[in-house]
């Protein structure tokens, strides 16, 4: 290797002299074959010693004028002569940004380009960059194929202001490190086309096909094609940050799906952050069509870690009738720590929010509000957030499930109509929920609470409302037995209210408490008269026969009393 080694900046048009004797590209939308044996020609020049940068890569550069076409798949990789070399290779336009940016299409199904650059473990490229282009596939395209593939354990892929067009899938992270999307368009018009796609859907057993480390900032995914395509979608994954993204017109929008192989090897998704990601699926069908599917496959692979923060969330069109958000566990693979953090899900036709199993579920702050557009089948279905399985652990607070939502995009623009029966629905055996600092108001109408809890299917438990508005509401609570450890306290609304829960001394002997007259908050009871009294309070006697006496939520009294005379006057009430 010389002293000194220039780097090289090609004009794919020219090709390369002699020695090497490789032609040019053509532009003018001819000879697709011919382009794909020629640039990949050049590539491999560039990775190999004896090529005109002595292997330390290079820059092939695309004139903004004209259309390149190719029938075939580029490959970038390590020289195979025995001397593999690390070094970049740039896919650059001349153009000024994405304006004027060369056109290259693929014009048969396959692969567009895929870079396969570590296959040596240590020996990989340096990086793979492409820039200032416009990738795209004839009308028609269709199948697993990308406009960019990453396999191999490829490191150090960058898109840079690329637009795609019409690609089944625009960019495939399958099995990457340090791969970054970063002021990206993908337009599809595609039945069933996919914006960027991480890790691997196949039932491969050995190895796992996962996007490490991935970067992705101020993209723009768009479809046109209504009720067709996910924006992204996620099999395998760890260490995402996708931030200041939109998301506008695929039938889903961020679709999550870890241990998609039936195999216990199966890629894991974890550690993924979404930040200012705006996202407005438009879908023609009624069970699909949510904006975030957070869901567990078959094999024990988990889906941790996993946080929205500063998101927004609404519905393009009404067809589709279920959440804008979905939480659903697979057969045996974990969802566990998840969080939304000041996010916006409203207009819905179904819940704002449906979290059907998992644990350690967070929802702080944001707007979960005038959804339930639509009257659903299912007794959540008008609800903005709604637990409708047999989660655990989850942590609601400061969230505004209030009935008010300004619509900007109804005709006139204004408040939307209170849809919502409930701000959250409580059911199908969920335990460990708790419920502080809400905005649960909004609830006038007959039938509707700021909080309805059911046992109808399984009994949840351990259920905590704490320092939540239910002020103007028909009813702040609602409950169906049985629930196990109800509480709601310091609530406005109602613990303020002052109900009448008890008149009639209960029966001799009898624990009870504030639940057992359907009150799930502090009580105060009152005795007096009667003959040979006593009142104990969680098992101590008292030693009173009259007074009046406070029972916090979990606490439990017994009135004894002379059942041949006449039973002491007995008033509960509700605090």
């Amino acid at each position: 290797m010389p002293a000194t080694v220039y780097q090289g900046v090609i004009n794919v048009t020219d090709g390369l002299g002699a020695p090497w004797n490789i032609p040019g590209l053509y532009c003018d939308g001819t000879h697709a074959t011919a382009n794909v044996t020629n640039l990949n020609a050049m590539i491999q020049q560039l990775l190999t010693s004896t090529g005109p940068t002595n292997g330390q890569g290079g820059t092939l550069q695309f004139q903004s004028a004209g259309t390149y076409v190719f029938e075939g798949t580029i490959t970038v990789k390590n020289d195979t002569g025995g001397t593999q070399q690390p070094y970049t290779i740039i896919f650059a336009g001349t153009g000024e940004g994405m304006l004027n940016a060369p056109i290259l299409q693929q014009t048969t199904d396959a692969d567009f380009f895929v870079v396969n650059n570590n296959p040596g473990g240590s020996e990989d490229l340096g990086g793979v960059v492409f820039q200032d282009l416009m990738l795209g596939y004839t009308e028609g395209a269709s199948g697993q194929y990308a406009a960019v593939h990453v396999v191999g354990g490829s490191n150090s892929v960058n898109l840079l202001r690329v637009t795609f067009v019409n690609c089944p899938i625009s960019a495939w992270f399958e099995n990457s490190l340090g791969c970054t999307m970063v002021n990206c368009n993908t337009y599809s018009a595609l039945n069933a086309g996919i914006g960027l796609q991480l890790g691997s859907f196949d039932n491969d057993p050995v190895t796992l096909q996962s996007a490490i480390e991935t970067f992705v900032s101020g993209c723009q995914f768009y479809c046109n094609n209504l009720n067709s395509g996910v924006a992204v979608q996620i099999y395998g994954c760890e260490h995402l940050r996708m931030i200041n993204t939109r998301i506008t017109g695929y039938q889903q929008g961020i679709v999550i799906i870890a241990g998609e192989q039936e195999t216990d090897t199966a890629a894991n998704v974890r550690h993924l952050y979404f930040g200012n990601v705006s996202c407005y699926p438009y879908s023609t069908s009624a069970t699909a069509g949510a904006a975030v599917v957070i869901q567990s496959g078959s094999s024990t692979a988990p889906v941790t870690e996993v946080w929205f923060a500063q998101c927004e969330f609404s519905p393009g069109t009404v067809d589709y009738t279920g959440a804008g958000i979905v939480i659903q566990p697979g057969t045996t693979g974990p969802i566990n720590q998840i969080r939304f953090v000041d996010c916006y899900s409203c207009l819905w036709a179904g819940p704002g929010m449906n979290i059907m199993g998992g644990t350690n579920i967070e929802i702080l702050g944001g707007y979960y509000s005038c959804n339930g557009t639509v009257t659903g089948a299912e007794p959540y279905s008008q609800s903005g957030i709604a637990i409708t399985g047999a989660a655990s652990g989850l942590r609601i607070i400061g969230a505004a499930c209030n009935n008010s939502v300004y619509n900007l995009n109804a005709t006139p623009p204004g408040f939307a109509p209170a849809t919502q029966v409930y701000g959250v629905f409580v059911g199908y055996g969920a335990s460990g929920v708790r419920i502080f600092g809400c905005d649960l108001t909004g609830y006038t109408l007959t039938g509707t609470a700021g909080v309805h809890i059911t046992g109808s299917t399984t009994a949840p438990s351990n259920v905590f409302v704490k320092h939540c508005d239910f002020t103007g509401n028909t009813a702040a609570a609602s409950v169906t037995t049985p629930v196990s450890n109800l509480q709601i306290t310091e609530s406005p609304g109602y613990n303020d209210q002052a109900p009448t829960v008890r008149t009639g001394a209960p029966a001799n002997g009898l624990v009870f408490n504030g639940v057992t007259y359907g009150y799930y908050g502090e009580v105060a009871f009152y005795v007096s008269g009667g003959t040979d009294v006593s009142v104990t309070i969680d098992g101590n006697s008292t030693g009173l026969a009259s007074g009046g006496f406070t029972l916090s939520p979990g606490e439990s009294a017994v009135l004894f009393y002379d059942t041949l005379l006449p039973a002491p006057n007995f008033v509960m009430v509700g605090k």
